[in-house]
């Protein structure tokens, strides 16, 4: 949908679609009495932002784009992990490292752990499918989640990897 709305010019500045367009994420959480999806893309931080994005949305939404337009606005503080501070080529720590609290992944995990919490849920399925390989962060937060919830089955899926591939300080040579 939003690659559609931007062919149509509806979304405006090309640095607001790149955005919208980096990483999404769709999880699922299975229980007993059903099915809940949540959706996260590289989160937008202004309320009127995603206010704008959800008037131009509005026409062109199905009934099955609903939680996802809500999903898109995350204002709020995170809700139980801690984050590590990476780098693209997965270096932790590094200067050119950032915090990655609003990668798709932990967004998710941090949404679906609340509803848990929330509704007192314990033994559950959860699904992630990611357009990019999760990074070190999301890797990190995936770990908190299985500690927080260990009745809980996590299974990730991904698309293509993330990250650029650093040259060695070594000179490896195979015979």
């Amino acid at each position: 949908m939003i690659v559609e709305l931007k062919r149509a010019g509806e979304l405006g500045k090309k640095a607001f679609f790149n955005h919208l367009n980096r990483n999404y994420a769709i999880g699922m959480l299975k229980t007993n009495m059903g099915e809940k999806y949540f959706y996260s893309t590289c989160q937008i931080q202004s309320k009127d932002a995603y206010n704008n994005f959800k008037d131009k949305v509005e026409k062109h939404k199905k009934y099955m784009w609903n939680n996802m337009i809500n999903d898109l606005y995350y204002a709020t503080p995170p809700f139980l992990f801690n984050y590590v501070n990476v780098d693209r080529s997965r270096g932790i720590r590094t200067p050119h490292s950032w915090s990655r609290e609003q990668d798709s992944e932990s967004v998710i995990l941090e949404k679906i752990s609340k509803y848990m919490f929330d509704n007192r849920l314990y033994d559950c399925k959860v699904f992630i499918y990611s357009q990019k390989e999760p990074c070190l962060n999301c890797e990190t937060v995936f770990q908190q989640f299985i500690e927080r919830h260990p009745l809980t089955n996590l299974t990730i899926f991904y698309h293509e990897t993330n990250y650029k591939q650093l040259p060695s300080k070594y000179n490896w040579r195979f015979k």
